[in-house]
């Protein structure tokens, strides 16, 4: 899945110079949590070091972290009370977001297979099928005691 976390929107300054625009940048309402935790986290100091070891890391092979820090991320947590509350501001907020998108689909998926709470039989599915207004309806049997039912009009 694809997520903008900016979204571009465009405005003639002035209609007589040539095509010139001004990009105005607005960020996306879904991104709103993502974006905060993820802004702390990278104006740290130490987030930010391992960048100058970079090229060297691809180079010589080895993670930038490491090379900078000589420890991994989840080691300079443990001992860097900085560096663990923006860790802990951004993973938080990642997973409040991811949560929110997640349950939001889930409750979709709920909703469309759990009608009243209760389990029908194929003759009660056919008779409120008739009462909803659809001609027909036709049992796909797929495995494990699972079926689709199709509803046609």
């Amino acid at each position: 899945a694809n997520f903008r976390i900016i979204n571009p929107q465009t405005e003639l300054i002035e209609p007589s110079v040539k095509g010139t625009l001004n990009v105005l940048k607005a960020s996306s309402p879904g991104t709103k949590l993502a974006a905060r935790g993820l802004s702390v986290m990278c104006n740290s100091r130490i987030f930010l070091k391992p960048f100058e070891h970079l090229a060297e890391g691809i180079l010589d092979g080895g993670e930038p972290f490491r090379k900078a820090h000589g420890k991994t991320a989840y080691e300079l947590v443990a001992e860097e009370p900085e560096f663990n509350n923006s860790f802990n501001l951004c993973m938080a907020d990642h997973s409040k977001s991811e949560f929110e998108l997640r349950i939001g689909l889930l409750l979709d998926l709920v909703m469309m297979v759990n009608f009243n709470g209760k389990e029908r039989t194929f003759e009660e599915y056919q008779a409120l099928a008739e009462q909803a207004g659809f001609n027909k309806v036709h049992l796909v049997n797929v495995s494990n005691g699972l079926a689709i039912l199709e509803f046609h009009k």
